[in-house]
């Protein structure tokens, strides 16, 4: 019987790292939330920011000012972000285990970002000026080295479908989609895949492959 395991993970959370190296312990096949061309430019140090032909300006500002944001998470807890991702490759690798790539291409998405509308774009920024997106990570008791629980990244999910639906569907719904995909395709190979996913794909991508069980057994 195949089993694939999701492994909700935090960007910048420390507790991220220990999940993975749990998780990977057993498994055939590690899938990790990058494309190529990302893991490419964590390898390299983080990557640089994209030309603003890719985004667009309004897409560019928003872009840049999330990657500073993540950096300065990062920077609060000592994790470079992304570095759960590295870690689940390298231990894969060192221990013998095929990883795949199983996120959207990254242009797909670029291109995804450059066609939403200049409002919801400006919506976006402004939330992100006013901090009203990482207020959840600033109250007291928020431990930024563990993975958020589940009610908070669901919150913060339900807010961003409702408010920036366009953003939710390039950013979340399309990707969602294209793993939960992915994720078939490999289980047709192997038998016990370990998915490293942000906590925000979790909940989308579970609720597919319920739905491909089901739609199988009926």
């Amino acid at each position: 019987m195949v089993r694939i395991i999701l492994v909700p993970t935090s960007h910048v959370a420390e507790e991220s790292l220990k999940r993975v190296e749990a998780a990977v312990e057993g498994a055939d096949c590690v899938a990790v939330e990058l494309d190529p061309v990302r893991y490419a430019g964590l390898k390299a140090g983080g990557g640089g920011l994209p030309p603003v032909r890719a985004f667009g300006i309004g897409g560019f500002l928003v872009f840049w000012l999330m990657k500073k944001i993540q950096d300065w998470l990062g920077k609060k807890v000592g994790i470079l972000p992304g570095s759960e991702m590295l870690h689940a490759v390298e231990l894969a690798q060192k221990r013998g285990v095929d990883v795949h790539f199983i996120d959207r291409n990254i242009q797909q998405t670029f291109l995804g970002i450059k066609n939403i509308s200049w409002g919801e774009k400006f919506g976006l920024f402004t939330l992100l000026v006013k901090g009203v997106v990482l207020s959840p990570f600033l109250k007291d008791g928020i431990d930024l080295r563990k993975v958020p629980e589940e009610g908070l990244v669901e919150e913060a999910m339900d807010f961003l479908r409702s408010e920036l639906p366009a953003f939710y569907k390039v950013l979340i719904s399309d990707r969602d989609a294209h793993m939960a995909k992915q994720l078939l395709h490999l289980s047709q190979h192997y038998s016990r895949i370990v998915a490293v996913i942000g906590a925000g794909h979790r909940e989308g991508i579970e609720q597919l492959l319920r739905q491909h069980t089901h739609q199988k057994s009926g």
